[in-house]
């Protein structure tokens, strides 16, 4: 469960970069 809810929040942050770099 821990290890889920740590993966969501790399993710959330890796999207969360590839929107800031198409956003420039």
């Amino acid at each position: 469960m821990r290890q889920w809810f740590r993966n969501s929040i790399v993710y959330s942050l890796e999207i969360a970069l590839i929107f800031g770099f198409i956003s420039g």
